[in-house]
């Protein structure tokens, strides 16, 4: 089973940021990197924390919300429907993680941001076309 590492590279009060790197071994051409964005670490709280640093399995499924496949991960303790989703912003996560191909100042607010969302999530499945399930292990700083 492929297991990608999401490494954290930043932690403030408003958000989290790291950098998702692939497995070598996942299929197909194209980024290998996506930069990351989540919620700050507040213990875990549902739709008001990032999930904490470990091993999770990611399995494919169709969310209704975003109305397209993504990556949801499985028995995260007190969490549930964590995606890896396309947004741009922390304060668009309910817990989930962003990704995004450039990171900066979007909204002119003084936290940086990802950028080019939807171009990464589409990237990131089309590296994941007939993979339904994989390892993410998370790293915090």
């Amino acid at each position: 089973m492929l297991v990608h590492r999401l490494i954290r590279t930043f932690r403030d009060e408003k958000e989290t940021r790291g950098v998702l790197r692939l497995d070598p071994a996942t299929p197909g051409h194209g980024r290998q990197d996506f930069f990351t964005i989540e919620l700050p670490w507040l213990n875990n709280e549902p739709g008001k924390s990032c999930i904490p640093a470990g091993r999770w399995r990611e399995k494919r499924r169709f969310s209704p919300h975003n109305k397209q496949n993504v990556f949801t991960g499985q028995d995260i303790p007190g969490r549930e429907l964590v995606n890896i989703e396309p947004f741009n912003y922390a304060r668009q996560s309910r817990g989930c993680i962003g990704l995004g191909t450039e990171v900066f100042d979007i909204d002119g607010d003084g936290e940086l941001d990802v950028a080019h969302s939807v171009v990464a999530f589409d990237a990131f499945m089309a590296r994941h076309e007939g993979i339904d399930e994989f390892i993410l292990e998370i790293i915090d700083p």
